[in-house]
């Protein structure tokens, strides 16, 4: 039984939709589709009331997504959404993760995206969005033989595991991503070296504990 898929994935910096075809236990990709829309940067944003010495998790606390950003976004849903069904999809499936799990407003976005497009947004946990890089790098290589670190980073957090021989002795998500680094620490515009030796004490802080752990 073959049914064709639309998937689409909210980011912090991008929007996704990938057009698959299910064939069994058999998937084949048909379509993908991204938008830069970086709605993370009020996460990014935010980030600068810590000031460059906050050396892990940066608080977000108190960052929404802005009107005009949250229009942005169901424009490029509803896009995505038409296009999917002139392919003639057989379900369309939209969840988000990072971005919407910390913006203070995220119940208003998930509800107005609901109204405006029909669709419910499935919010992905910090566990799962780690459960489901683990499922990633396991269909692209073979981790049953060695012992593995994976990252998946991506705008707004980064999802570590620590597997060996294919049992997971360790994973978590953290809540920093490329948008928030970037923003941080100054890297598009003034990357010094002082800014260097800070970010690299910022890693250093986080990735202690873990290779503690391996």
């Amino acid at each position: 039984m073959q049914k064709k898929i639309a998937i689409i994935d909210i980011g912090s910096n991008t929007i996704h939709m990938d057009i698959d075809e299910v064939r069994g236990k058999d998937i084949a990709h048909l379509e993908y589709k991204t938008i830069v829309n970086r709605l993370g940067r009020c996460l990014a944003d935010s980030c600068v009331t810590g000031g460059r010495d906050v050396i892990y998790n940066v608080p977000t606390e108190g960052a929404v997504l802005s009107n005009e950003k949250l229009t942005e976004l169901i424009n490029i849903l509803q896009g995505y959404i038409c296009y999917a069904k002139g392919k003639k999809v057989d379900e369309i499936i939209i969840f988000a993760t990072s971005i919407l799990r910390e913006i203070g407003n995220s119940n208003k976005v998930i509800e107005l995206i609901k109204k405006e497009t029909g669709y419910d947004i499935d919010l992905i946990s910090e566990e799962r969005e780690a459960d489901f890089a683990l499922v990633s790098a396991q269909a692209c290589f073979d981790l049953k033989n060695s012992n593995n670190v994976i990252f998946d980073m991506g705008g707004g957090s980064c999802e570590i595991v620590y597997v060996e021989k294919d049992k997971v002795k360790f994973k978590n998500s953290y809540k920093f991503g490329i948008a928030k680094v970037n923003k941080q620490f100054n890297i598009d515009v003034d990357f010094t070296f002082e800014n260097e030796k800070i970010l690299l004490k910022y890693f250093n802080e986080i990735l202690s504990p873990i290779v503690k752990n391996i």
